[in-house]
């Protein structure tokens, strides 16, 4: 869902994606995302089930990312920045392994 600015794939100019568009894609999908910079700064949500594989100009996965890996970087940029860490899994408590400080109990859920 793109909420502000615009982007595309460089694999195919024909189109953007700007504010309320929203783009599915089918699993197995190569492309590589870019920001038009006639619109100025990009906010979009990305919904990803599964693994996210990055690849370098060969094919080569260099990094895979999953809910996992994402919200450890969250919990990792926040202890960095002295930020609050919020349970941000759902269903809450569901991640045992990734260090949430402030747990929402499940009256409030």
């Amino acid at each position: 869902l793109t909420l502000k600015g615009a982007w595309g794939y460089r694999e195919h100019p024909e189109w953007l994606s700007k504010p309320g568009d929203i783009v599915h894609e089918t699993p197995g999908s190569v492309h590589t995302l870019y920001i038009h910079q006639d619109y100025g700064e990009s906010e979009t949500l990305f919904f990803v089930w599964g693994a996210l594989e990055f690849l370098d100009e060969s094919g080569n996965t260099i990094a895979v990312e999953d809910w996992r890996s994402i919200s450890q970087k969250y919990v990792d940029h926040c202890k960095k920045n002295n930020l609050p860490i919020i349970d941000i899994t759902y269903p809450k408590e569901k991640a045992p392994d990734i260090e949430f400080k402030e747990k929402i109990s499940k009256n409030e859920l």
